[in-house]
Protein backbone atom coordinates (compact mmCIF):
# COMPACT_ATOMS: atom_id res chain seq x y z
CA UNK A 1 0.00 0.00 0.00
CA UNK A 2 1.48 3.23 -0.73
CA UNK A 3 2.30 5.80 1.90
CA UNK A 4 2.84 9.56 2.28
CA UNK A 5 4.30 11.36 -0.81
CA UNK A 6 4.15 7.85 -2.68
CA UNK A 7 0.04 7.87 -2.01
CA UNK A 8 0.06 11.35 -3.55
CA UNK A 9 1.75 10.41 -6.78
CA UNK A 10 0.19 7.27 -7.37
CA UNK A 11 -2.94 9.56 -6.91
CA UNK A 12 -1.78 12.23 -8.92
CA UNK A 13 -1.03 9.47 -11.48
CA UNK A 14 -4.56 8.03 -11.89
CA UNK A 15 -5.56 12.05 -12.55
CA UNK A 16 -3.32 12.54 -15.13
CA UNK A 17 -4.49 9.09 -17.03
CA UNK A 18 -7.87 9.69 -16.42
CA UNK A 19 -7.70 13.25 -17.35
CA UNK A 20 -5.58 12.05 -20.84
CA UNK A 21 -8.67 9.48 -20.99
CA UNK A 22 -10.75 12.70 -21.60
CA UNK A 23 -8.81 14.71 -23.50
CA UNK A 24 -8.79 11.78 -26.54
CA UNK A 25 -12.02 11.21 -26.27
CA UNK A 26 -13.30 14.78 -26.23
CA UNK A 27 -10.57 15.29 -29.28
CA UNK A 28 -12.27 11.87 -31.28
CA UNK A 29 -16.14 13.53 -30.84
CA UNK A 30 -14.77 16.82 -32.37
CA UNK A 31 -13.10 14.71 -35.51
CA UNK A 32 -16.75 13.12 -35.54
CA UNK A 33 -18.68 16.38 -35.23
CA UNK A 34 -16.41 17.88 -37.71
CA UNK A 35 -16.49 14.91 -40.67
CA UNK A 36 -20.42 14.95 -39.80
CA UNK A 37 -20.46 18.64 -40.45
CA UNK A 38 -18.68 18.34 -43.88
CA UNK A 39 -21.20 14.92 -44.86
CA UNK A 40 -19.31 12.35 -44.22
CA UNK A 41 -20.28 8.98 -42.87
CA UNK A 42 -18.33 8.46 -39.71
CA UNK A 43 -19.24 4.57 -39.51
CA UNK A 44 -21.46 1.92 -37.74
CA UNK A 45 -23.91 -0.36 -39.49
CA UNK A 46 -24.79 0.98 -42.91
CA UNK A 47 -28.50 1.81 -43.14
CA UNK A 48 -30.79 -0.49 -45.64
CA UNK A 49 -30.51 0.57 -48.82
CA UNK A 50 -26.53 2.05 -48.79
CA UNK A 51 -22.92 0.48 -48.79
CA UNK A 52 -19.99 1.71 -47.29
CA UNK A 53 -17.51 2.46 -49.77
CA UNK A 54 -14.69 0.23 -50.02
CA UNK A 55 -11.89 2.74 -48.92
CA UNK A 56 -14.26 4.11 -46.02
CA UNK A 57 -15.70 7.49 -45.32
CA UNK A 58 -18.94 7.79 -47.40
CA UNK A 59 -21.98 5.56 -48.27
CA UNK A 60 -22.61 4.24 -51.91
CA UNK A 61 -26.22 3.20 -53.23
CA UNK A 62 -27.20 -0.53 -52.99
CA UNK A 63 -29.66 -0.43 -56.28
CA UNK A 64 -31.72 -3.42 -54.93
CA UNK A 65 -32.23 -2.16 -51.52
CA UNK A 66 -32.80 1.05 -52.56
CA UNK A 67 -35.40 0.32 -54.50
CA UNK A 68 -36.57 -1.96 -51.07
CA UNK A 69 -36.86 1.46 -49.66
CA UNK A 70 -38.42 3.76 -51.88
CA UNK A 71 -41.05 1.26 -52.09
CA UNK A 72 -41.70 1.36 -48.12
CA UNK A 73 -41.91 4.88 -48.56
CA UNK A 74 -44.41 4.62 -51.24
CA UNK A 75 -46.28 1.87 -49.22
CA UNK A 76 -46.52 4.45 -45.97
CA UNK A 77 -48.39 7.21 -48.22
CA UNK A 78 -50.47 5.03 -49.21
CA UNK A 79 -51.53 2.86 -46.10
CA UNK A 80 -50.34 5.48 -43.91
CA UNK A 81 -50.00 3.26 -40.93
CA UNK A 82 -45.78 2.18 -39.82
CA UNK A 83 -47.51 -1.31 -38.44
CA UNK A 84 -48.74 -2.02 -41.61
CA UNK A 85 -46.01 -1.14 -43.69
CA UNK A 86 -43.90 -3.33 -41.38
CA UNK A 87 -46.07 -6.72 -41.46
CA UNK A 88 -46.67 -6.16 -45.10
CA UNK A 89 -42.46 -5.85 -45.58
CA UNK A 90 -41.89 -9.29 -43.56
CA UNK A 91 -44.70 -10.36 -45.72
CA UNK A 92 -42.70 -10.12 -48.63
CA UNK A 93 -39.35 -11.15 -46.89
CA UNK A 94 -37.84 -8.27 -46.68
CA UNK A 95 -35.56 -8.33 -43.97
CA UNK A 96 -33.49 -5.16 -42.35
CA UNK A 97 -29.99 -4.53 -43.32
CA UNK A 98 -27.88 -7.54 -44.06
CA UNK A 99 -23.16 -6.46 -44.16
CA UNK A 100 -20.66 -8.47 -43.76
CA UNK A 101 -17.90 -6.22 -42.11
CA UNK A 102 -14.30 -6.03 -43.30
CA UNK A 103 -13.18 -8.56 -40.62
CA UNK A 104 -15.57 -10.90 -42.45
CA UNK A 105 -18.25 -11.08 -39.67
CA UNK A 106 -22.26 -11.79 -41.59
CA UNK A 107 -24.28 -9.11 -39.83
CA UNK A 108 -27.80 -10.76 -40.60
CA UNK A 109 -30.88 -8.77 -41.35
CA UNK A 110 -33.92 -9.42 -39.22
CA UNK A 111 -37.87 -9.03 -39.35
CA UNK A 112 -38.98 -5.67 -39.19
CA UNK A 113 -40.62 -3.96 -36.46
CA UNK A 114 -42.74 -1.17 -35.77
CA UNK A 115 -40.49 0.89 -33.95
CA UNK A 116 -37.13 -0.12 -36.67
CA UNK A 117 -39.62 1.00 -39.72
CA UNK A 118 -40.64 4.13 -37.76
CA UNK A 119 -36.71 5.25 -37.44
CA UNK A 120 -36.31 4.04 -41.30
CA UNK A 121 -38.56 6.76 -42.63
CA UNK A 122 -37.56 8.75 -40.26
CA UNK A 123 -33.76 8.61 -41.38
CA UNK A 124 -32.76 11.56 -42.76
CA UNK A 125 -29.50 10.19 -44.83
CA UNK A 126 -32.39 8.20 -47.00
CA UNK A 127 -33.16 12.11 -48.15
CA UNK A 128 -29.08 12.57 -48.64
CA UNK A 129 -28.50 14.63 -45.40
CA UNK A 130 -26.07 13.57 -42.12
CA UNK A 131 -27.82 14.99 -38.70
CA UNK A 132 -25.55 15.84 -35.80
CA UNK A 133 -27.87 16.11 -32.76
CA UNK A 134 -30.61 19.42 -33.56
CA UNK A 135 -28.27 20.17 -36.96
CA UNK A 136 -28.54 18.71 -40.45
CA UNK A 137 -25.96 18.68 -43.22
CA UNK A 138 -25.44 17.76 -46.80
CA UNK A 139 -24.08 14.60 -47.19
CA UNK A 140 -21.25 13.07 -49.60
CA UNK A 141 -24.02 10.14 -50.61
CA UNK A 142 -27.12 9.93 -53.11
CA UNK A 143 -30.31 10.58 -52.20
CA UNK A 144 -32.44 7.96 -52.47
CA UNK A 145 -36.15 9.54 -51.31
CA UNK A 146 -36.72 12.57 -53.63
CA UNK A 147 -37.47 15.95 -51.41
CA UNK A 148 -41.21 16.07 -52.37
CA UNK A 149 -41.76 12.07 -50.95
CA UNK A 150 -39.62 12.78 -47.68
CA UNK A 151 -41.31 15.97 -47.09
CA UNK A 152 -44.78 14.33 -47.33
CA UNK A 153 -44.00 10.90 -45.21
CA UNK A 154 -43.05 13.39 -42.52
CA UNK A 155 -45.78 15.79 -42.42
CA UNK A 156 -47.73 12.22 -42.15
CA UNK A 157 -45.88 10.61 -39.74
CA UNK A 158 -46.10 13.70 -37.84
CA UNK A 159 -49.68 13.54 -38.08
CA UNK A 160 -49.95 10.24 -36.62
CA UNK A 161 -47.88 11.45 -34.21
CA UNK A 162 -45.42 8.65 -32.47
CA UNK A 163 -47.81 5.76 -33.77
CA UNK A 164 -46.54 5.96 -36.56
CA UNK A 165 -50.32 5.88 -38.52
CA UNK A 166 -51.98 3.69 -35.80
CA UNK A 167 -55.86 4.02 -36.72
CA UNK A 168 -57.17 7.43 -34.80
CA UNK A 169 -60.59 7.99 -34.01
CA UNK A 170 -62.04 10.57 -36.79
CA UNK A 171 -65.49 11.07 -35.18
CA UNK A 172 -66.43 14.50 -36.95
CA UNK A 173 -65.34 12.50 -40.39
CA UNK A 174 -63.11 14.92 -41.05
CA UNK A 175 -62.77 14.44 -44.77
CA UNK A 176 -59.44 15.93 -45.63
CA UNK A 177 -57.71 14.45 -41.79
CA UNK A 178 -54.03 13.69 -42.74
CA UNK A 179 -53.80 14.90 -46.13
CA UNK A 180 -54.51 18.67 -45.94
CA UNK A 181 -51.36 21.22 -45.18
CA UNK A 182 -50.18 25.06 -45.32
CA UNK A 183 -48.98 26.55 -48.22
CA UNK A 184 -47.66 29.07 -46.31
CA UNK A 185 -45.26 27.22 -44.55
CA UNK A 186 -45.55 23.45 -45.40
CA UNK A 187 -46.82 22.22 -42.00
CA UNK A 188 -49.57 19.68 -41.71
CA UNK A 189 -52.98 21.26 -40.99
CA UNK A 190 -54.74 20.12 -38.34
CA UNK A 191 -58.55 19.48 -37.88
CA UNK A 192 -60.31 20.80 -34.48
CA UNK A 193 -63.79 21.39 -33.16
CA UNK A 194 -65.16 23.95 -30.78
CA UNK A 195 -68.85 23.40 -29.05
CA UNK A 196 -70.93 26.58 -28.54
CA UNK A 197 -74.45 26.29 -27.57
CA UNK A 198 -74.63 22.56 -28.53
CA UNK A 199 -73.56 23.34 -31.94
CA UNK A 200 -70.10 21.75 -33.26
CA UNK A 201 -67.62 23.84 -34.88
CA UNK A 202 -65.22 22.40 -37.16
CA UNK A 203 -61.96 24.37 -38.05
CA UNK A 204 -58.42 23.13 -39.94
CA UNK A 205 -56.00 24.72 -38.53
CA UNK A 206 -52.14 25.79 -39.33
CA UNK A 207 -49.97 23.42 -36.62
CA UNK A 208 -47.17 25.64 -36.67
CA UNK A 209 -49.37 29.02 -35.92
CA UNK A 210 -51.43 26.33 -33.66
CA UNK A 211 -48.26 25.90 -31.64
CA UNK A 212 -45.59 28.66 -31.93
CA UNK A 213 -47.92 31.52 -32.34
CA UNK A 214 -50.59 33.10 -34.49
CA UNK A 215 -48.06 35.52 -35.85
CA UNK A 216 -45.86 33.05 -37.66
CA UNK A 217 -47.58 31.77 -40.10
CA UNK A 218 -50.18 33.64 -42.21
CA UNK A 219 -52.74 30.58 -43.06
CA UNK A 220 -53.89 30.27 -39.95
CA UNK A 221 -57.73 28.48 -39.88
CA UNK A 222 -60.24 27.71 -42.07
CA UNK A 223 -63.59 26.71 -41.78
CA UNK A 224 -63.53 22.77 -42.21
CA UNK A 225 -67.43 22.44 -43.85
CA UNK A 226 -66.16 25.10 -46.72
CA UNK A 227 -63.14 23.87 -47.84
CA UNK A 228 -64.44 20.49 -47.92
CA UNK A 229 -67.09 21.55 -49.73
CA UNK A 230 -64.92 23.14 -52.67
CA UNK A 231 -62.52 20.06 -52.71
CA UNK A 232 -65.59 17.90 -53.15
CA UNK A 233 -66.87 20.06 -55.74
CA UNK A 234 -63.20 19.97 -57.85
CA UNK A 235 -63.58 15.97 -57.35
CA UNK A 236 -66.93 15.92 -58.80
CA UNK A 237 -65.92 18.25 -62.07
CA UNK A 238 -63.31 15.56 -62.85
CA UNK A 239 -66.11 13.66 -63.77
CA UNK A 240 -67.39 16.51 -66.28
CA UNK A 241 -64.10 17.35 -67.37
CA UNK A 242 -62.66 15.47 -70.45
CA UNK A 243 -59.53 17.14 -70.21
CA UNK A 244 -58.75 16.57 -66.45
CA UNK A 245 -59.55 13.10 -67.12
CA UNK A 246 -57.09 12.36 -69.97
CA UNK A 247 -54.26 13.78 -67.45
CA UNK A 248 -55.69 11.56 -64.42
CA UNK A 249 -55.19 8.80 -67.41
CA UNK A 250 -51.41 9.70 -68.03
CA UNK A 251 -50.51 10.29 -64.26
CA UNK A 252 -51.77 6.39 -63.64
CA UNK A 253 -49.94 5.00 -66.77
CA UNK A 254 -47.12 6.71 -65.80
CA UNK A 255 -47.74 5.38 -61.95
CA UNK A 256 -48.09 1.76 -63.44
CA UNK A 257 -44.84 1.92 -65.23
CA UNK A 258 -42.77 3.17 -61.89
CA UNK A 259 -44.69 0.25 -60.02
CA UNK A 260 -43.57 -2.12 -62.71
CA UNK A 261 -40.04 -0.95 -62.23
CA UNK A 262 -40.33 -1.06 -58.49
CA UNK A 263 -41.61 -4.78 -58.50
CA UNK A 264 -38.64 -6.00 -61.04
CA UNK A 265 -36.13 -4.32 -58.81
CA UNK A 266 -37.09 -6.25 -55.91
CA UNK A 267 -37.58 -9.18 -57.44
CA UNK A 268 -33.70 -9.01 -59.10
CA UNK A 269 -33.13 -8.35 -55.35
CA UNK A 270 -34.23 -11.54 -53.71
CA UNK A 271 -33.20 -13.44 -56.83
CA UNK A 272 -29.94 -12.42 -55.73
CA UNK A 273 -30.23 -13.21 -52.26
CA UNK A 274 -31.41 -16.58 -53.02
CA UNK A 275 -28.39 -17.50 -55.11
CA UNK A 276 -26.01 -16.13 -52.07
CA UNK A 277 -27.62 -18.64 -49.75
CA UNK A 278 -27.53 -21.13 -51.79
CA UNK A 279 -23.67 -20.44 -52.25
CA UNK A 280 -23.73 -20.68 -48.58
CA UNK A 281 -25.82 -23.75 -48.43
CA UNK A 282 -23.32 -25.45 -50.59
CA UNK A 283 -20.03 -24.52 -48.63
CA UNK A 284 -21.78 -25.31 -45.45
CA UNK A 285 -22.69 -29.12 -47.17
CA UNK A 286 -19.35 -29.30 -47.81
CA UNK A 287 -17.56 -28.24 -44.50
CA UNK A 288 -19.92 -30.73 -42.82
CA UNK A 289 -17.31 -33.22 -44.29
CA UNK A 290 -14.16 -32.01 -42.06
CA UNK A 291 -13.89 -33.78 -38.64
CA UNK A 292 -13.42 -30.51 -36.58
CA UNK A 293 -16.67 -28.74 -38.09
CA UNK A 294 -19.34 -27.65 -35.57
CA UNK A 295 -22.09 -29.73 -37.30
CA UNK A 296 -24.87 -28.91 -35.06
CA UNK A 297 -23.77 -24.42 -35.58
CA UNK A 298 -23.64 -25.46 -39.34
CA UNK A 299 -27.08 -27.30 -39.42
CA UNK A 300 -28.59 -24.65 -37.21
CA UNK A 301 -27.28 -22.31 -39.77
CA UNK A 302 -28.66 -24.58 -42.64
CA UNK A 303 -31.99 -24.29 -40.99
CA UNK A 304 -32.19 -20.74 -41.28
CA UNK A 305 -30.91 -20.54 -44.84
CA UNK A 306 -33.55 -23.01 -45.63
CA UNK A 307 -36.69 -21.40 -44.16
CA UNK A 308 -35.30 -17.95 -45.59
CA UNK A 309 -35.40 -19.41 -49.47
CA UNK A 310 -38.85 -20.97 -48.63
CA UNK A 311 -39.82 -17.40 -47.37
CA UNK A 312 -37.90 -15.58 -50.75
CA UNK A 313 -39.56 -18.31 -53.06
CA UNK A 314 -42.82 -17.59 -51.87
CA UNK A 315 -42.49 -13.52 -52.57
CA UNK A 316 -40.73 -14.63 -55.95
CA UNK A 317 -43.80 -16.35 -56.99
CA UNK A 318 -46.31 -13.12 -55.43
CA UNK A 319 -44.07 -10.90 -57.70
CA UNK A 320 -44.31 -13.09 -61.10
CA UNK A 321 -48.19 -12.78 -60.63
CA UNK A 322 -47.96 -9.24 -59.81
CA UNK A 323 -45.65 -8.77 -62.84
CA UNK A 324 -47.51 -10.39 -64.93
CA UNK A 325 -50.72 -8.83 -64.01
CA UNK A 326 -48.72 -5.34 -64.86
CA UNK A 327 -48.01 -6.52 -68.04
CA UNK A 328 -51.44 -7.77 -68.77
CA UNK A 329 -53.61 -4.75 -67.35
CA UNK A 330 -53.75 -1.37 -69.38
CA UNK A 331 -55.19 1.59 -67.50
CA UNK A 332 -58.39 1.90 -69.13
CA UNK A 333 -59.54 5.52 -69.85
CA UNK A 334 -63.30 4.65 -69.88
CA UNK A 335 -63.17 2.75 -66.27
CA UNK A 336 -61.26 5.55 -64.74
CA UNK A 337 -64.14 7.65 -66.36
CA UNK A 338 -66.58 5.29 -64.79
CA UNK A 339 -65.62 5.93 -61.73
CA UNK A 340 -64.92 9.86 -61.91
CA UNK A 341 -68.42 9.99 -62.75
CA UNK A 342 -70.01 7.76 -60.72
CA UNK A 343 -68.69 9.49 -57.64
CA UNK A 344 -71.39 12.55 -57.28
CA UNK A 345 -74.52 10.24 -57.86
CA UNK A 346 -73.16 7.56 -54.92
CA UNK A 347 -71.69 10.18 -52.39
CA UNK A 348 -74.97 11.14 -50.49
CA UNK A 349 -75.27 7.34 -50.43
CA UNK A 350 -72.51 7.19 -48.14
CA UNK A 351 -71.58 6.88 -44.87
CA UNK A 352 -69.30 10.00 -43.36
CA UNK A 353 -66.31 7.54 -42.86
CA UNK A 354 -66.59 5.78 -46.03
CA UNK A 355 -66.69 9.17 -47.48
CA UNK A 356 -63.02 9.63 -46.01
CA UNK A 357 -62.00 6.81 -47.37
CA UNK A 358 -63.76 7.40 -50.73
CA UNK A 359 -62.70 11.10 -51.32
CA UNK A 360 -59.08 9.90 -49.92
CA UNK A 361 -58.22 7.58 -52.49
CA UNK A 362 -59.05 10.35 -55.53
CA UNK A 363 -57.10 13.10 -53.31
CA UNK A 364 -53.77 12.84 -51.83
CA UNK A 365 -52.77 16.31 -50.89
CA UNK A 366 -54.73 19.49 -50.37
CA UNK A 367 -52.45 22.30 -50.30
CA UNK A 368 -54.44 25.82 -48.68
CA UNK A 369 -52.43 28.99 -48.51
CA UNK A 370 -54.59 31.35 -46.61
CA UNK A 371 -52.46 34.69 -47.55
CA UNK A 372 -53.08 33.68 -51.17
CA UNK A 373 -56.39 32.33 -50.65
CA UNK A 374 -56.04 29.35 -52.91
CA UNK A 375 -56.49 25.29 -52.86
CA UNK A 376 -54.75 22.99 -55.06
CA UNK A 377 -55.35 19.34 -54.98
CA UNK A 378 -52.40 16.13 -55.79
CA UNK A 379 -54.56 13.25 -57.07
CA UNK A 380 -53.43 10.01 -55.83
CA UNK A 381 -52.86 8.37 -58.45
CA UNK A 382 -53.31 4.76 -57.60
CA UNK A 383 -55.92 5.65 -54.81
CA UNK A 384 -58.00 6.42 -58.18
CA UNK A 385 -57.23 3.36 -59.92
CA UNK A 386 -58.51 1.14 -56.48
CA UNK A 387 -61.74 3.45 -57.12
CA UNK A 388 -61.81 1.96 -60.70
CA UNK A 389 -61.06 -1.41 -59.66
CA UNK A 390 -64.34 -1.11 -56.95
CA UNK A 391 -66.26 0.29 -59.72
CA UNK A 392 -65.42 -2.62 -62.23
CA UNK A 393 -65.25 -4.89 -59.45
CA UNK A 394 -69.63 -3.77 -58.28
CA UNK A 395 -70.43 -3.94 -61.92
CA UNK A 396 -69.24 -6.95 -62.79
CA UNK A 397 -71.05 -8.14 -59.19
CA UNK A 398 -74.27 -6.48 -60.42
CA UNK A 399 -74.08 -8.10 -63.60
CA UNK A 400 -73.59 -11.85 -62.51
CA UNK A 401 -76.64 -11.17 -60.04
CA UNK A 402 -78.71 -9.95 -63.00
CA UNK A 403 -77.86 -12.80 -65.30
CA UNK A 404 -78.86 -15.14 -62.23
Amino acid sequence: MPRGSDRQSWQEQLSFAQYEREIIAERTRDKVRAARRKGKWTGGWPPLGYDVAPEGGRLVVNKPEAGQVRSLFRLYLERRSVPAVAREANRRGWTTKSWTTREGKRRPGKPFTKNFMYKLLRNRLYAGSISLGNETYKGEHEAIIDKATWDNVQALLGENGSTGGAKVRNMHGALLKGIIYCGSCGSPITHVHTKKRNRVYRYYVCRKAQKEGWKTCPTKSVSAPDIEQFVLDRVKAMGEDPALKAEVVARLRAKKASGLASLTNERSLIDSQVRRRRDEIRRLVASLAQDDSPASAIATRLGELERENSTAAARLAELDKEISAHHSSEVDQSTVTKALEAFDPIWDELFPLERVRILQLVIKRVTYDGEAGTVSLDLHETGIRALAEEMRAAEAEANGEKEE
